[in-house]
């Protein structure tokens, strides 16, 4: 049930906290970003920011995380390395990918048998040979994610899907 709120108040409540948050993580990464530069290590330090879930914040009626939509399903994923410029990347990366790529940025071997892949070329150049154009997420609903088309099963017989490219607030489903 938290995860449909109809009362209006405490949904003001609690967007106003996750914005509240929001500022408190950019006001800390601001006195690190300060301390970096006063230290002189900003300009060989790798910085990432990431979490393992978007929030729905209202979007559909819905809050919190667990569903497959982009609200939830999108992640913030923010790097900040010594050699690469401010830019944004459409590719998909996905959690386990971080790993390799924090490995690879170290210089230390990526152990075999590692899922991930390190996107530290996408980083470097702006492009990677044979990158990925898909992947999968399943907890409660299960989300294939390819080409910028995302497919949707809740396992209760709905199936949608969305052209991303199109339609990035996943209101139109194309699957009826």
């Amino acid at each position: 049930r938290r995860k449909h709120i109809d009362d209006e108040q405490m949904q003001r409540v609690m967007t106003a906290l996750y914005y509240g948050a929001i500022t408190h993580i950019d006001t800390e990464l601001g006195r690190l970003f300060n301390e970096l530069n006063r230290l002189g290590l900003a300009n060989n330090t790798l910085i990432l920011f990431t979490s393992d879930h978007g929030n729905m914040l209202g979007d559909r009626g819905l809050w919190f995380k667990d569903f497959m939509y982009e609200g939830s399903a999108h992640v913030p994923l923010i790097m900040k390395t010594p050699t690469n410029s401010p830019r944004e990347y459409k590719q998909i990366i996905e959690n386990i990918d971080l790993m390799p790529t924090l490995l690879d940025y170290a210089r230390i071997p990526i152990p075999s048998g590692i899922q991930g892949r390190s996107f530290m070329p996408l980083l470097e150049t702006g492009k990677q040979a044979n990158w990925k154009n898909r992947c999968i997420s399943d907890l409660t609903d299960t989300m294939h994610l390819a080409d910028g088309w995302k497919f949707i099963d809740n396992h209760k017989g709905a199936l949608e899907l969305y052209n991303l490219k199109n339609d990035l607030g996943e209101r139109t489903n194309l699957s009826q």
